[in-house]
């Protein structure tokens, strides 16, 4: 077999009448190329040169195909083209895109995982943000008040039998939450912290009452009485059990609360039963 051997180190071969490229031997690394020379393939527009002490090109005129099990870049990656990847992408970190590179289509909302509960006020969405382009999160209970739900809702009954003095109105204490939206009734009153106009309904049913006396309801707001409010009954015959019952449309703003009031006239102590003693009431959508 015919060899060539070069046997010193920092051996220089040159080429060409002027002898423009040359290949010298690095001793115990390699072999370099001079200047911003290239080795080509096939034709000059596939090469690989270094056109700077600090950059190393690769060239095709078409395609540039890398084969193995992995590619390892350990590096900062630049593309200024479209890339086109089959496969599981899997990300240490979390990737970032330029705004209004994602397209909606793109998310894959039917392969994400079902939430398993019911979606509650501090629950994030993302809305296109004026229609701008601009998308931006926002929480359930934005969307909540905007859409327009009725709550806060709430009813409430009594937890016993309350006993209510003569000719004085009295505060109905109201232990048992059938309905508490989101959490404001407490301390008999209801608190709803959403300005808005509020649907209410109150009853209440008194024991052993006489003809002709007085049995009322009504509903207090900041610890006045709402005078259009107040709902009457009179007994008629004796050892009655009566009800008295109302509805009423009130606007509460955000820091107002209502109480339920009663009032009787029998002489002397009557009994509000548990049964049909309620208060309850919803916030008015669109209104």
């Amino acid at each position: 077999m015919s060899e060539l051997r070069l046997n010193t180190d920092g051996h220089i071969i040159k080429f060409g009448a002027d002898n423009d490229v040359s290949l010298t031997h690095v001793a115990d690394t390699g072999l370099l190329l001079n200047s911003t020379m290239q080795l080509q393939f096939n034709d000059a527009s596939q090469n690989i040169n270094a056109p700077s002490a600090t950059v190393l090109d690769i060239n095709a005129t078409d395609e540039i195909e890398l084969n193995a099990t992995l590619v390892d870049i350990n590096a900062n990656v630049e593309i200024s083209g479209t890339a086109t990847t089959t496969g599981v992408h899997t990300f240490s970190a979390t990737p970032v895109f330029p705004d209004g590179s994602l397209a909606l289509a793109d998310l894959d909302i039917d392969g994400g995982t079902d939430i398993g509960a019911a979606i509650v006020d501090a629950d994030l969405f993302i809305i296109d943000d004026g229609a701008g382009g601009t998308n931006r999160k926002t929480t359930a209970a934005r969307l909540k008040t905007y859409i327009g739900d009725n709550t806060p809702a709430f009813d409430v009954r009594l937890t016993s039998n309350q006993t209510i003095a003569n000719n004085t109105w009295t505060k109905l204490a109201f232990a048992t939450e059938t309905l508490d939206s989101d959490g404001k009734f407490a301390s008999n009153a209801f608190t709803p912290t959403v300005a808005g106009y509020y649907f209410i309904t109150y009853s209440i049913y008194y024991d052993v009452v006489d003809d002709n006396e007085i049995l009322s309801l009504k509903i207090y707001k900041n610890g006045s009485g709402v005078n259009a409010s107040e709902r009457n009954n009179f007994a008629v015959g004796t050892n009655n059990d009566i009800m008295v019952w109302g509805t009423y449309l009130i606007y509460l703003d955000a820091d107002d609360y209502i109480e339920l009031f009663t009032k009787q006239g029998s002489g002397g102590d009557a009994t509000a039963y548990t049964g049909n003693t309620t208060f309850s009431g919803f916030r008015v959508s669109g209104v």
